[in-house]
């Protein structure tokens, strides 16, 4: 979005630092990420892919609550190293109630953008350590970000935008 444009950027969470154990990465990246709205997720699973997401919003547990909004974002990067960014499609009326689920998160885990069946563009489990990837009526993508619909996480960085 532009209101995050030629700012400065900090990485305020790394998975491979601030992992204590289990059932603790949610607990460490709230606490790493409060006060700071605009962030950057990067993943890397364990074969190597890069994905991620961007939120417009400071990631909390807000129960099973959506928040966030239209400036969210997903994004793959491929080997060759060109970034494919999926942003919010506007939904069908049909689809009206799932095409506005940007960010989910709680105690147990996180996600972005709303699939079928209840799947996320992006969902991480409690530890950080395993995630999932479908495609969303959200951000209109037809297939998983990472790949494969499932993944483990080998290392995740979160970077905050400085406003």
């Amino acid at each position: 979005p532009h209101y995050v444009q030629r700012r400065e950027i900090m990485k305020i969470f790394d998975s491979q630092t601030h992992y204590q154990g289990e059932d603790e990465g949610l607990s460490n990246f709230y606490h790493s990420t409060d006060g700071h709205s605009y962030t950057l997720l990067l993943l890397k699973d364990e074969t190597g892919k890069i994905f991620g997401a961007f939120a417009d919003e400071q990631w909390r547990d807000k129960g099973n609550s959506f928040y966030g909004g239209k400036d969210c974002f997903i994004f793959d990067w491929s080997q060759e190293g060109s970034i494919t960014v999926y942003t919010h499609k506007k939904a069908k009326a049909s689809q009206k109630r799932v095409g506005n689920l940007f960010m989910i998160s709680n105690q147990d885990f996180l996600g972005m953008g709303s699939g079928e069946g209840g799947t996320f563009a992006l969902y991480l489990d409690q530890d950080l350590s395993m995630g999932s990837s479908s495609a969303s009526t959200t951000f209109g993508n037809t297939k998983p970000i990472s790949g494969v619909e499932e993944f483990m996480v080998e290392n995740m960085e979160v970077w905050a935008f400085l406003l």
